[in-house]
């Protein structure tokens, strides 16, 4: 096998995956020109790059830390019920207590 039969191919995958990460200054601008975090992933994904929701928060901190002044993007709301949650829990506990039955002590 020649070596140029191994380097071709990992030469392109190797461009691959530089062409899936976002330099620093394309990191910048995608992100600064979103208005949320949803909208900069879904930015990034439409100009070719892998960039998930996570990847994208973990980047913009590393960038932050290092004293990049990135602007700050609206986070996604999330809501919790906190009353249906409590119903849920007590629902499942009296469950758990008319189900159960109790266990008797092992004979020796």
């Amino acid at each position: 096998m020649s070596t140029e039969t191994v380097v071709a191919p990992v030469a392109a995958a190797v461009a691959a995956v530089v062409r899936n990460t976002p330099s620093a200054e394309t990191f910048v601008r995608l992100y600064n020109a979103s208005s949320t975090r949803k909208d900069a992933v879904a930015r990034f994904i439409a100009a070719g790059y892998t960039m998930t929701y996570t990847n994208l928060v973990a980047r913009a901190n590393k960038l932050i830390d290092k004293g990049v002044a990135l602007k700050e993007l609206e986070r996604g709301k999330r809501t919790i019920d906190v009353d249906a949650l409590n119903a849920l829990i007590a629902a499942d506990a009296a469950a758990a207590n008319v189900t159960a039955e109790p266990e008797a002590p092992a004979a020796e």
